[in-house]
């Protein structure tokens, strides 16, 4: 699930509990989309790390 949805659910349900829930089919293009997303925030954090990364205003 993605962090925007994930996020949204939560800031609706401010002061309540929520629970989200992500159903996926094995081999479909939304698991490869995840896979590709975590390789990219793992690549992304990885960077910082290095001092790689600098902000563009």
């Amino acid at each position: 699930m993605d962090n925007q949805t994930t996020d949204r659910a939560f800031l609706i349900g401010e002061g309540k509990n929520v629970r989200a829930h992500k159903l996926q089919c094995v081999g479909m293009r939304e698991e490869r989309i995840d896979e590709m997303i975590e390789r990219k925030e793992k690549s992304r954090v990885r960077c910082a790390d290095q001092g790689l990364v600098r902000t563009v205003v």
